[in-house]
């Protein structure tokens, strides 16, 4: 995590940890009234709670900012990790207690402690399959797309290197990409960029364990060996421009009823099939 401090005199100090997130600590100015000194009291009792000074230093140089549970202020990896209304305002308030506690720090020997407590504090919101879908959420790698009419072979070659896959394409989707953004994604989020614009062409992504697969609609409807198979509960956790095979069992439900309530809401690359056992 990169801390960063500016002292401005009789002022004050502006901290800059992380995720840019600013924090001002208000000083006295030089000259102004201070409060008389407290009586003496009794010492403290030892604090074992504390991490020591090389703790500390260990867990600034192995601290990643771009894993750090305050990325679920971005609404994109909320909705990613399925974060409630209730999760979502505990994390908020979690972060600004922890921006006043860094504000309120004598010296930079208290951030880690007081950072790594927060962590522990968000940490503790969220589910086991939230955790799970949090790692996948904001991997390791972060991917940068600047892109200048570049032809999509080349792009998606690129994009399955990025990733570590094999890419698996009949032939690329014609015309170029054009895609210039200072921001940097998870690889989940990219995908969905990608996906997005081909899509408009008629193609899409599919990953399936180490291949990423480019498949043309023209040549007919996505093999179901390449589509994930995803339970009900399952679905919303999926990218917003995925396919996936759903099973749905329709219990009482009369089939011919569904099919026809249905109809009007499937897309025109989606296909519905009954299958034995009345499910869908």
């Amino acid at each position: 995590m990169l801390l960063n401090v500016k002292s401005f005199p009789g002022y004050g100090i502006v901290f800059s940890a992380g995720l840019s997130l600013l924090f001002l600590a208000a000083a006295v100015p030089l000259g102004a009234q201070e409060a008389p000194p407290a009586a003496p009291s009794a010492p403290a009792p030892p604090d074992t709670t504390a991490i020591s000074a090389a703790e500390g230093a260990e867990f600034l140089a192995n601290y990643n900012p771009s894993k750090s549970y305050s990325r679920l202020l971005f609404p994109n990896v909320a909705a990613m990790v399925g974060l409630t209304p209730t999760q979502q305002a505990e994390v908020s308030r979690l972060m600004t207690e922890r921006s006043a506690k860094l504000a309120a720090a004598v010296d930079q020997s208290q951030w880690p402690e007081i950072v790594q407590k927060s962590e522990d504090e968000i940490k503790a919101i969220l589910k086991p399959e939230q955790l799970k879908l949090f790692d996948q959420a904001v991997g390791d790698k972060l991917i940068t797309i600047r892109f200048s009419k570049e032809p999509w072979e080349n792009v998606l070659k690129w994009f399955a290197a990025e990733l570590g896959l094999q890419l698996v394409m009949n032939a690329p989707p014609p015309g170029t990409f054009n895609y210039n953004d200072k921001n940097s994604y998870t690889p989940r989020e990219a995908f969905d960029i990608l996906n997005g614009r081909l899509q408009f062409q008629g193609y899409t992504l599919l990953r399936t364990g180490n291949m990423l697969y480019v498949h043309n609609f023209k040549d007919g409807p996505i093999p179901m060996q390449f589509l994930p198979k995803v339970t009900l509960e399952e679905l919303p956790e999926q990218s917003r421009f995925s396919y996936v095979a759903l099973t749905l069992p329709l219990a009482q439900r009369a089939l011919p009823t569904v099919l026809t309530a249905i109809k009007p809401f499937p897309g025109p690359y989606n296909s519905t099939q009954a299958l034995t056992g009345n499910a869908l």
